[in-house]
């Protein structure tokens, strides 16, 4: 296992991401997959390496394999692409069901790992990387291993994982039960992790055995901000001061993913705005991000509780998190992982009301970073307009930003994701050229 303190000893080239590689002037296929069943996080984050591999390594093609609804929102660079699959999603209970199609589960599952397999067998990807499922859903990657099976030369094979899965207990049980760890061992070169052992050990706390730790390494995290201007280039503002605002007040951005379970948290602030909290005017500012997976009926309510409401805009999406964020005094979402890295990596204060269900990953990312002083954090089930207002009181106050924190954050995570990669690539490539070299030998 290779921790961040051992990345930081490896050469000025390597800690920039670069591979110095035999043979820089090939171009090189690599192929991500991303299911994407919830929300905007998944396809955010690979899409940032994809288009980080494209920029570093320009001879790159990068093929992104996604059953993401939002792809299309995004601008991607020359030299990167898209498949998209049929749409799944995913229950409060975590169940995988048919997003948009009014077919049976199997089937869906079907048509995607037949294009997933098919789109392996004709791009002949030298670089793999899988997002987060070893197997995918549904074990719909079945048919690039059984294809990779048939191959003389296999391409090198990644996992990438974000800091945080789920609880250690829960995580371990699926891993072991999905056999995860001896695919791994048979068909994975390097596991990935997008952050820091000082803050959640993957290795330690989801049990992996000394085959995986061997192809464990830690990355730091991603801070994707750089890749996301887009079809629309604008420059978020706050909302213009009304009469009853006075001129100069802190503003607040209210980010909750792709919003198909954060309206509580919009509504709660919403209200308070709008409600006696206040003694005479609001204290602040907002812009609240919808999201684009909110439910239309959700979105109306909010938008009529909104409406009027002194110095409040409210929007659908945003693709330029980047800027929002830059404009914001304090940012209050959720504590999903794009989220926190972007809102940290930015320098701004986070007020962070984490998911709790149906998965943990949430809530253990807000207590450990809220526990290092990195973030604050307010448990969802205390959440109500009142308790809302007190606690941003609380994060504008002198003085407002946390400066105890006890862990310095490496954003590297996109170089050194990078760099492995490549270096992966590279050891495959050799292997092969032993590989015909021996062959030539043999039967001269």
């Amino acid at each position: 296992m290779h921790t961040l303190s051992d990345s930081r000893k490896l050469s000025d080239s390597t800690k920039q991401g670069r591979c110095c590689l035999t043979d820089q002037n090939s171009p090189k296929r690599i192929m991500i997959y991303t299911h994407d069943t919830y929300g905007l996080g998944n396809i955010r984050r690979m899409l940032a390496i994809a288009q980080h591999m494209g920029r570093e390594y320009p001879l790159a093609q990068v093929l992104v394999v996604t059953g993401s609804p939002m792809q299309h929102s995004f601008r991607v660079s020359p030299g990167v692409d898209f498949i998209k699959l049929p749409c799944l999603s995913r229950d409060r209970a975590g169940r995988y069901q048919s997003r948009g199609l009014d077919i049976p589960l199997s089937e869906l599952v079907a048509i995607r790992r037949e294009l997933i397999a098919a789109a392996y067998r004709h791009f002949e990807p030298d670089l793999l990387l899988v997002d987060k499922k070893p197997m995918g859903v549904k074990n719909e990657l079945a048919g690039v291993f059984q294809e990779m099976d048939a191959q003389v030369k296999r391409p090198a094979v990644a996992l990438v994982l974000r800091d945080i899965l789920d609880s250690p207990d829960r995580t371990t049980e699926i891993w072991l039960r999905h056999g995860y760890f001896e695919m791994i061992r048979e068909y994975y070169d390097l596991v990935l992790v997008a952050g820091q052992p000082e803050l959640f050990n993957v290795g330690k706390e989801y049990g992996f055995p000394d085959h995986a730790l061997k192809k464990l390494r830690y990355c730091g995290y991603i801070d994707g901000r750089q890749y996301q201007t887009t079809q629309t280039q604008t420059q978020p503002q706050p909302p213009a001061p009304q009469k009853d605002c006075r001129p100069g007040l802190p503003h607040i951005l209210v980010t909750v993913g792709g919003g198909e379970d954060g309206g509580r948290i919009i509504e709660s602030l919403v209200r308070a705005m709008r409600t006696s909290t206040f003694t005479e005017r609001p204290e602040f500012t907002a812009t609240v991000i919808l999201g684009p997976e909110m439910p239309a009926g959700q979105r109306l309510v909010l938008r009529k509780i909104g409406d009027g409401v002194s110095g409040l805009l409210l929007e659908d999406f945003s693709d330029d998190m980047k800027t929002q964020i830059g404009v914001a005094d304090l940012v209050l979402g959720m504590c999903g992982y794009n989220t926190v890295c972007e809102v940290l990596a930015s320098g701004k204060p986070l007020l962070a009301i984490p998911r709790v269900e149906p998965v943990a990953e949430q809530l253990i990312r807000a207590r450990r970073f809220s526990e290092r002083g990195l973030l604050h954090f307010l448990h969802p089930s205390v959440l109500d307009p009142i308790t809302l207002i007190e606690k941003i009181k609380e994060c504008l106050s002198p003085p407002s930003f946390l400066t105890s924190s006890k862990v310095t954050l490496d954003f590297n995570g996109l170089d050194r994701i990078g760099y492995w990669s490549m270096h992966a690539m590279e050891a495959r490539q050799q292997s092969a050229a032993g590989y015909r070299k021996r062959r030539e030998y043999v039967y001269a």
